[in-house]
């Protein structure tokens, strides 16, 4: 569709950029298709598709990214829909509209929907809302966007073929990553400054993604320096968030400038102390989980992002099919056998055998009632059948069985944590309403089969759907009965929940639970690097605390919160982190209680426990 279709200024303006970089995708396809990156795999530029639907006066405008060469994290698919008439309408996207599924084997996405009410146009104005569907590292095949308005299905769809974005071998094989694809966003001013290497896979700033999981599948993002300056609120906030979960962030340009424009970032995190390192030739300071780099030309930018040494948390947890069901309930266990139990079901047989057969025969040829035999026999089996089904319910129940684990990052400065999770399910039946988490987490499921390097599952082909109405839904498919789920989740949220710190007598400190939960151990480094510790403290309480010794003289405060938890121990191993992270921090242990992590399904008997790292935004001197 072109912008002059539109009837309204209103919606000329929404349109008009959409169809400018439909247009040069078509144009760059007409002379040969886009131009391959300086480094690795072309990431291209988001493809707009659009149709208009005049009997219900309404435009559907869907914007996909170009997802060959990502094998980690999210990926978007935006959507906008314009009402032109005068009553509100409610639209459902099915995207897929006809899913190729899998001839091999494996799981896959079978469907991403969203229901969104769009009103009604409001004084000859069209009225517009846009929202994003995001896709995890699971493949997913097909073409075509499905449009329902008020229930009625329209026609055409809309015209779309899916990428690439999985975490297998056959998708590193065709996407490139194998070959050394770097999986950057790149900004348009740091490719025309490296004469148009690569185009942006999200257009302008302007147009980037204003959720963190619109960048999670990158393992650095690039920009100038007047485009940060000029990138709107919205997607700055998006993008430091990203960081924060544990991405990198390298800003080009005059280097006094860059440093000035980030130097209030840097002096208010603590797990940097101000302090910055060097990477690549940048200087780079630490922020959450994640860094910023700063300075330089953008001719230094065009390395893989190995090359700086960045390791994406995707790549610190494993793949998604690196782990099977059976190590992972090994490392992190839900339900105490995985084994079917073929020794007391052969024994069950046996016995039922022997008293259907010859015990039964016998009786009723000694009392000369051999006929009943036609109701002894199923009468028998209902019972047996009957003790198998009560000795399961009784023994697992029918609610199931969850167990959260999990490390935030509480910062104080910046009001947001940052939550790393492990979640794992196990339910006699499968769950009707699926798990349920929020849309600022990702979601990425281990132990699924999603093929091999030729795309050849190992198991019988299994259709996953997410439902991103409200929050996000992960239907059909990712929890099986009898069968255990595991996840990997992240997440950033602004969180106002806080342990307060202060000066007791004798100068020693007293701290107050505002976590909202019981803490069952908290210790504290005060500006001169003594620590404190305090246990079992209610929510809402307030105890003293005790010394207990002081941080090591060569604790390093500008390390990356994320390297020092995998460093010291396997990710999901939270007695792996014991000390606070530098002075003026904290970390409290969360035995039972997990208030930072989705639970997914609420239904389900929970094993939780949660690590917090604080850094407090006041020091606390003695």
């Amino acid at each position: 569709m072109n912008a002059n279709d539109v009837r309204t200024s209103n919606v000329r303006k929404l349109l008009q950029p959409l169809a400018v970089w439909s247009v040069a995708v078509c144009l760059l396809a007409a002379v040969g298709g886009l131009v391959p990156s300086a480094v690795g795999q072309s990431l291209t530029n988001p493809v707009v598709v659009s149709q208009r639907f005049d009997e219900v006066d309404l435009t559907v405008v869907v914007q996909t990214p170009d997802v060959n060469g990502t094998t980690f994290g999210y990926a978007e698919y935006r959507v906008t829909v314009l009402n032109r008439g005068e009553r509100s309408r409610r639209v459902r996207l099915t995207l897929p509209a006809r899913s190729w599924g899998t001839s091999y084997g494996g799981s896959y996405i079978s469907s991403l929907t969203r229901t969104l009410e769009v009103p009604a146009a409001a004084g000859g104005a069209g009225s517009a809302r846009t929202v994003s569907m995001f896709q995890p590292p699971v493949p997913m095949t097909g073409d075509d966007v499905a449009v329902e308005v008020d229930g009625q299905a329209m026609k055409p769809t809309l015209r779309m073929n899916m990428g690439t974005h999985a975490d297998n071998d056959y998708a590193r094989a065709h996407s490139g990553v194998n070959g050394g694809g770097d999986q950057a966003l790149r900004s348009p001013g740091v490719n025309r400054a490296t004469a148009g290497a690569n185009v942006s896979p999200m257009g302008p700033t302007d147009q980037w993604s204003t959720s963190w999981l619109g960048y999670s599948r990158f393992a650095v993002v690039q920009v100038t320096l007047e485009e940060w300056r000029t990138i709107p609120s919205d997607v700055r906030e998006a993008v430091l968030a990203y960081v924060e979960a544990g991405g990198a962030l390298m800003v080009s340009g005059d280097t006094s400038e860059v440093a000035a424009e980030f130097k209030p970032l840097r002096a208010a995190e603590p797990s940097s102390g101000g302090a910055t390192i060097n990477r690549g030739g940048n200087d780079t300071f630490r922020l959450g989980l994640g860094s910023i780099s700063m300075g330089g030309s953008p001719d230094g930018f065009m390395k893989t992002p190995a090359a700086f040494g960045l390791t994406p948390p995707g790549a610190q947890r494993g793949r998604v099919g690196d782990w099977n069901l059976q190590n992972l309930n090994a490392v992190y266990p839900v339900v105490d056998n995985l084994g079917v139990p073929a020794r007391g079901m052969l024994v069950l047989m046996i016995v039922f055998a022997v008293l259907i057969g010859p015990i039964n025969l016998y009786f009723l040829a000694k009392y000369d009632r051999r006929i009943w035999a036609l109701w002894t026999v199923p009468a028998a089996a209902l019972v047996c059948s009957t003790i198998v089904f009560s000795y399961a319910l009784f023994s697992e129940g029918l609610s199931g069985r969850a167990r959260h684990a999990g490390l935030t990052v509480l910062d104080e400065h910046t009001g947001r944590a940052t939550t790393l999770g492990w979640s794992a399910y196990y339910t006699p039946v499968a769950p009707g309403g699926g798990l349920v988490f929020s849309s600022r987490t990702e979601v990425t499921p281990l132990g699924l089969d999603i093929g091999d390097r030729y795309g050849y599952g190992r198991t019988s082909s299994t259709a996953l759907s997410i439902d991103w109405t409200d929050g996000q839904r992960l239907g059909s498919g990712w929890v099986q009965s009898r069968v255990p789920a595991f996840f990997a989740t992240r997440k950033v949220e602004d969180r106002l929940e806080r342990m307060v710190f202060a000066v007791g007598a004798g100068g020693v400190p007293t701290v107050q639970n505002g976590l909202g939960a019981a803490v069952s151990s908290v210790r504290i480094a005060d500006a001169e690097g003594k620590v404190y510790q305090a246990r079992d403290v209610e929510a809402g309480a307030t105890a003293a605390m005790t010394p207990v010794g002081a941080l090591p003289s060569d604790v390093v405060r500008n390390q990356s919160l994320l390297d020092v938890w995998v460093q010291q121990g396997a990710w999901y191993a939270l007695d792996a982190v014991a000390e606070p992270i530098g002075p003026s921090t904290y970390i409290a242990t969360l035995e039972g209680s997990a208030p930072f992590l989705d639970k997914g399904l609420d239904t389900a008997v929970s094993d939780e426990r949660q690590v917090v790292i604080g850094l407090m935004r006041e020091p606390l001197r003695p």
